[in-house]
């Protein structure tokens, strides 16, 4: 009866590690990735996501070495393994906003890049945009 007991509290315990449940009952995930690029492998781009059913929300940075950062919140839905999401993030003391679109695989994330409206010099999602900056699955800090 003992051994039965301690059984169910270490399954208890390990579901509670694995899965945060709402009260609600709905099931809350949170998933982070890092993206190391540049010449000198010295650009960090970091993705911290809260998915809860559809809902997405998180932080999104990027920081460039030497270069202006921009650094921000992200709030979207999930369909289909694709994140529908807009950041908003600060740069240079500023607040700015972009449409931003993510693909969700089992150990990746993978960004759609970006294009500029030659126009108005702002970055965008273009018709020629595709998912090829890739992001690994990293541990997410407390």
């Amino acid at each position: 009866m003992k051994k039965l007991l301690l059984l169910n509290l270490v399954a208890l315990c390990l579901y509670s590690c694995n899965a945060n449940n709402t009260s609600n009952g709905s099931q809350t995930d949170t998933l982070c990735f890092q993206r190391i690029s540049g010449m000198k492998s010295q650009d960090t781009a970091t993705v911290q996501l809260l998915i809860q059913n559809n809902n997405v929300s998180g932080r999104f940075s990027t920081i460039p070495f030497e270069k202006d950062r921009r650094i921000g919140t992200l709030t979207g839905t999930l369909r289909d393994s694709i994140i529908y999401a807009t950041w908003m993030y600060m740069q240079e003391g500023m607040t700015d906003s972009l449409k931003v679109e993510f693909k969700l695989s089992q150990n990746k994330l993978a960004q759609k890049t970006l294009g500029v409206d030659l126009k108005t010099g702002i970055q965008a999602i273009t018709d020629t945009s595709t998912f090829s900056l890739v992001y690994n699955k990293i541990k997410c800090a407390n």
